[in-house]
């Protein structure tokens, strides 16, 4: 049974391919979720249970397996829809706010790295295992105050959008005539939260840049000519060179000679601890508070801590969830199993209906934006659900309104 995800997602990459007659974002999906199980396995051949996160062996059976194989082609189905409709134009309402946009966040990115930087050269000639253990110890620096503090709001509330940023590169380069300054900076502003990401050690963050660079360079690979695939592999190659070099030093001074395991327990414990969770743990009461924690915070006025929210879960069931479990494992813990199951179903019809074409082989960038929004859920979901913090929700209600505001044009554009 530990074998079924891998051949399923490898099989279901290829039904998405050839039904959809290209290598499209669907097929991408379902490989990251295929390269997942394969470690699933690797992890049951080398018996890491018990470590890094990986929850104790138990029987694999099969409705579990049927259960994550299920919902996650469901939450993939509305992409593959999409692959499958030839888009002939992507139209953009207000080309001069999108620029304007595009210096916003770079903005954005640079006075976030002025805020950071002390603390970066710090962090990064010490020991990155120490930074990592104040932070799972809560021994961070305090607040800041006066105008640092006010400063710091924009990349607490903007740092999130870095999908939204890289999409605006790509169609600053396939479509508009910006120049490659521009383009750059645009690119280079989508590294917002990774910088963010160094302070703490992470690497969660890079890992995400990645995705969200390859789902966008497969739905933009079409419109790539031979000079426009330069102008977006170029940056990446050399951005790729150094993250790779700040990833490995985190793995090395975190797990040592050990770094090899870690890496594989985390890229597959999701099946197995999905598994272990849903024959093992039963949903006290249903709580909301991880899935919209924007709602939880400022209209109940209740602030949400998801350390916390772990004891909480702990103290009743004995079960350790702050572990890898795919974004089914935090609905199955938030909402039981059938709420999880409802969840999915909802939110494949809001992704379907959402990007469903109102004009055959038209889709215009505002729609481009909620599709990147909605792809993330079951993209990054390959480790957990990614919009439990509250700088997702000013993501999410930042999206909505820049939908709004292209959608709904003020000069009334045609595209519109």
């Amino acid at each position: 049974m530990i074998l079924v995800p891998f051949i399923y997602f490898i099989l279901l990459m290829f039904v998405f391919w050839y039904k959809g007659k290209r290598f499209g974002v669907a097929s991408y999906v379902s490989f990251i979720y295929a390269i997942s199980a394969f470690y699933s396995v690797l992890i049951d051949w080398f018996g890491f249970y018990g470590e890094y996160g990986v929850t104790t062996k138990i029987p694999i059976n099969f409705l579990p397996t049927l259960t994550y194989c299920v919902l996650i082609t469901i939450s993939i189905w509305p992409f593959y829809h999409l692959d499958r409709i030839k888009v002939t134009e992507i139209p953009l309402a207000r080309s001069k706010f999108f620029t304007r946009l595009g210096y916003f966040f770079m903005f954005v990115f640079f006075l976030t790295v002025i805020l950071c930087l002390d603390d970066i050269r710090s962090i990064l000639n010490g020991d990155l295992s120490e930074v990592r253990a104040m932070i799972y110890d809560e021994d961070v620096v305090e607040e800041s105050t006066g105008w640092r503090h006010i400063l710091e709001l924009f990349p607490t509330i903007f740092s999130r959008f870095s999908p939204m940023v890289l999409l605006m590169f790509f169609y600053s380069v396939i479509k508009l005539n910006h120049s490659k300054v521009y383009n750059y900076l645009l690119f280079l502003a989508s590294f917002t939260p990774v910088v963010g990401a160094i302070l703490v050690a992470g690497r969660t963050q890079i890992i995400y840049w990645v995705f969200i660079f390859g789902a966008l360079y497969i739905y933009f690979r079409p419109y790539l000519n031979k000079s426009r695939k330069i102008a977006v592999l170029f940056p990446v190659l050399i951005a790729a060179g150094i993250l790779s070099v700040y990833f490995l030093a985190v793995t090395a001074s975190r797990w040592g000679e050990s770094s090899d395991s870690s890496m594989t327990a985390y890229l597959g414990q999701s099946f197995l601890n999905f598994s272990y969770f849903f024959d093992h743990y039963s949903c006290r009461e249903i709580s909301f508070q991880r899935i919209f924690p924007f709602t939880y915070h400022f209209v109940l006025g209740q602030k949400f801590d998801l350390t916390d929210y772990r004891e909480t879960i702990f103290a009743y069931s004995g079960e350790n969830i702050g572990i890898f479990y795919s974004f089914l494992g935090d609905w199955l813990v938030d909402l039981g199993h059938g709420g999880m199951i409802l969840l999915v179903i909802i939110y494949a019809c809001v992704a379907s209906l959402t990007l469903k074409q109102k004009r055959k082989g038209i889709m215009p960038f505002y729609q481009l934006m909620l599709w990147v929004l909605l792809l993330q859920v079951p993209l990054f979901g390959v480790f957990y659900y990614s919009f439990w913090r509250i700088d997702m929700s000013y993501y999410i209600l930042g999206t909505i309104v820049l939908y709004l505001i292209f959608r709904y044009s003020i000069k009334k554009e045609q595209e519109c």
